[in-house]
């Protein structure tokens, strides 16, 4: 039995030295006043420590003293008894180590021990109906109650009771997969919206008087007309939604980021310019904000949802918001966008490991989620439009939003207005070619809602 660590415990085998810290609790009356055991005498104890040692490689009894990790003290006990498919869980605390989440720590690691490793599909616990503290460290660690039995245990010779109520709480592993899972996604979430609230200002710049925001606004302004409501979902510090606003347009900004929302409403204040701002999450949008839109940018959330259900419930919930007819504009980063990068800051990372993985994905052809600069997605432009066929559009283009001028967007930019007016005229007339799309960090669809 191999020993689990926790953020703040260590759950080892017992030995023979633990006696006197399992006895302090092991005899404590208010320790053992609802198990069905106890209050111990030495013997007991000392029995109880022998089985343990004896039984401690058992492939169905997974029982652990639990350890302080920062001063090696023994505070209780804990266990997970495997029956075939199902286990029950179980422990008990020194009551000077009370309301300090201990218990609900170890729940958690021993709930993950039974589904990741020893592959059980179901586990239990249960407690007496007066046991407040044990029933809400179960519902902590995600167990839901299924049951009440009514003097359906012995209870405690201490108690003046003959027989308890018994409460039966239970998990599923599909259960606790999506907790983890939600979890995860809640974490990811959080590294996302730090990463923005402290580079509001560079990301505010990043696309000022560029090829991507240039081009962008060019195909944009097809559609979008002063007067015309727009919301602008995951629209960062709001460099699109100023455009729009000072266009003429109702504009209400949506993002993740508190830190993009204050910047873009400084802006907009200081512009003379009104917009809306709320801040949330995308895949909640649609309960969040009132109203219906003649058009949606959807540009921030398909670079940082990792799961593709989550991008799926982002676009979902802007279709929600979108009047029928009105049309929405969806970015994507491209996946070719680590090698543009590579070619133009980075020439070196093409040999460095810690890029393999970007190349091994361009190589395969296969959109790459994970840690990059935050946490992103880097789309295979293959995968646009087979995964955009699933919503209810009219698709009308999928373009690259700085066309063929990413490679050298530095060199172009640089030049007097009359050439840059003409590289920007010409790749406005082929950023839809699709032999040119690799050549864009970006890429955007529009589409009519059908």
């Amino acid at each position: 039995m191999k020993e689990l660590v926790t953020e703040r415990l260590i759950l080892r085998k017992y030995k023979e030295d633990d006696f006197a810290a399992v006895h302090d609790y092991a005899k404590c009356p208010e320790n053992i006043i609802y198990m069905l055991w106890g209050p111990n005498s030495e013997q007991d104890t000392r029995d109880f420590i022998d089985r343990e040692i004896a039984k401690a490689d058992s492939l169905k009894e997974h029982n652990y003293a639990v350890v302080l990790k920062d001063n090696g003290r023994v505070i209780g006990g804990c266990g997970l008894t495997v029956n075939g498919t199902c286990a029950e869980l179980g422990w008990i605390i020194h009551r000077d180590y009370w309301k300090r989440g201990y218990c609900t720590e170890l729940a958690e690691e021993l709930i993950r021990l039974g589904f990741e490793e020893l592959q059980v599909r179901r586990i239990i616990a249960s407690c007496d109906a007066e046991n407040i503290g044990s029933y809400r460290v179960m519902e902590k660690a995600g167990m839901r109650r299924e049951a009440l039995f009514l003097e359906a245990r012995p209870a405690n010779r201490l108690s003046d009771k003959e027989y308890g109520d018994e409460l039966i709480y239970a998990v599923l592993k599909s259960e606790w997969e999506a907790k983890i899972k939600d979890k995860k996604m809640n974490e990811n979430i959080k590294i996302v919206q730090e990463h923005y609230d402290s580079n509001v200002s560079g990301e505010w710049e990043r696309i000022a008087d560029r090829p991507e925001f240039l081009l962008t606004c060019r195909m944009i302004d097809r559609y979008i007309k002063s007067g015309d409501k727009v919301l602008d979902i995951g629209g960062g510090p709001g460099r699109y939604s100023l455009y729009l606003a000072d266009k003429g347009c109702d504009v209400t900004l949506f993002d993740l980021s508190p830190g993009n929302i204050k910047f873009a409403k400084e802006r907009a204040a200081e512009q003379n310019l009104s917009i809306k701002t709320v801040a949330g999450d995308a895949r909640e949008a649609d309960k969040i904000i009132d109203g219906r839109f003649e058009h949606i940018l959807l540009m921030g959330p398909m670079y940082h949802l990792l799961e593709e259900p989550d991008r799926i419930s982002a676009v979902n919930a802007a279709l929600n918001l979108l009047k029928p007819g009105g049309m929405i504009y969806i970015s994507f980063i491209n996946l070719f966008a680590v090698m543009l990068y590579y070619m133009k800051q980075a020439p070196h990372c093409l040999i460095a490991d810690s890029e393999k993985i970007f190349i091994e994905y361009m190589l395969e052809r296969k959109t790459y989620a994970g840690d990059a600069f935050t946490k992103v997605v880097f789309t295979e432009q293959s995968e646009i439009l087979p995964f955009m066929s699933r919503f209810p559009l009219e698709k009308l283009h999928l373009f690259g939003q700085e066309s063929i001028m990413s490679p050298c967007e530095n060199n172009i930019m640089s030049q007097p207005p009359e050439v840059i007016g003409a590289w920007l005229d010409l790749c406005e007339k082929i950023c839809e070619r699709e032999d040119l799309l690799n050549w864009s960090e970006h890429l955007m669809y529009i589409g009519r809602k059908i």
